[in-house]
């Protein structure tokens, strides 16, 4: 499939930067706005997909006589904490209440808009349009940088984020261009710009998303080992046809969930970023590295997705049982 990519996206720039305008990386920039977005609606799908099995588990949990209480006594939910997690305790074993996926999905929105930020400005027609651009792009990169910032604390993460560097028109280089090269002009400075505080950035990110990751994949994949459980269970009490089918799609979503994983989506969007904010400053920018880095995670994402086709297969057998 990278061949796709290379083949409907080769772009030739000049001998020099200023040969390699905004038009030269719409291509890629849009390519890297389209996977990120994928990437965000496959975690939005297999997120709302574990979701649900949570919240029938939860109910059913609670139905049997379990109840509702803070995870740690000292910890959660009480004065200065940075976290108020709740579990169900059902004779000394306690549960999740909910799977936190919902922070994971707020820093994938949040670097989906971060996307499509870059294409409004390459897609800009005015100075105008471009100054609008990139001042949504630095509150994009803004609030990011809180969120991610909160995430480090409820998480214990010690981390710091450099701030987003004020966004400037080459007002000075403008002055030997005509009219439509100031405007590439002042794209291409603007792209270079935003990238660069966003790979200023990146690292840190990267930190606080492993670990809100991390936490996040125990808690779903206890919910996802304990739907496998009680399908296997059922099978080995009863092995009718009905038991036997709601095992092998419990199996199946349980394998689509091992055989995937968001950190592996997010890194390898982090690799394609880097890769297009060292061609923006390159005078022979090369695509083929972006190309594999998005061709990369787009397979990633494609895993994320699995784990809806395959949760939405084993709820839709486990309603046909009750």
């Amino acid at each position: 499939m990278a061949w796709l990519f290379r083949s409907a996206l080769l772009l030739i720039c000049g001998v020099s930067l200023a040969a390699c305008g905004a038009s030269d990386f719409a291509k890629p920039v849009t390519a890297f706005s389209d996977t990120t977005t994928q990437a965000a609606t496959s975690f939005k799908n297999s997120r709302e997909s574990v979701e649900k099995f949570a919240n029938e588990r939860r109910l059913r949990l609670l139905a049997e006589g379990g109840m509702l209480q803070p995870a740690t006594l000292d910890k959660d939910c009480v004065a200065g904490a940075h976290q108020c997690r709740l579990v169900i305790n059902k004779s000394g074993v306690k549960k999740p209440a909910i799977v936190a996926l919902n922070n994971l999905q707020r820093l994938m929105d949040e670097l989906d808009a971060y996307a499509r930020g870059l294409t409004d400005i390459v897609k800009a027609d005015t100075t105008s349009d471009v100054n609008k651009a990139t001042d949504a792009l630095k509150s994009n990169l803004t609030g990011l940088s809180q969120h991610a910032d909160e995430l480090a604390k409820q998480h214990n993460v010690n981390v710091s984020f450099a701030r987003a560097t004020p966004f400037i028109s080459p007002a000075a280089d403008a002055a030997n261009y005509v009219i439509s090269k100031a405007l590439e002009a002042q794209k291409i400075a603007a792209l270079r710009q935003a990238t660069s505080d966003m790979e200023d950035m990146f690292p840190t990110l990267a930190k606080v998303f492993d670990a809100v990751n991390t936490a996040a994949r125990i808690d779903q994949m206890d919910q996802i080992n304990a739907a496998f459980k009680k399908a296997q269970a059922a099978y080995l009490t009863n092995r009718n046809e009905a038991n036997g089918e709601a095992y092998m799609r419990a199996a199946a979503a349980y394998h689509a969930a091992l055989n995937s994983n968001p950190k592996n989506v997010f890194e390898a969007l982090r690799e394609a970023h880097t890769t297009l904010a060292q061609s923006l400053k390159s005078p022979n920018p090369s695509f083929t590295d972006l190309w594999a880095y998005l061709q990369k995670a787009t397979e990633e994402a494609n895993k994320l997705a699995e784990i809806n086709k395959a949760f939405q297969n084993a709820r839709a057998t486990a309603s046909k049982q009750s």
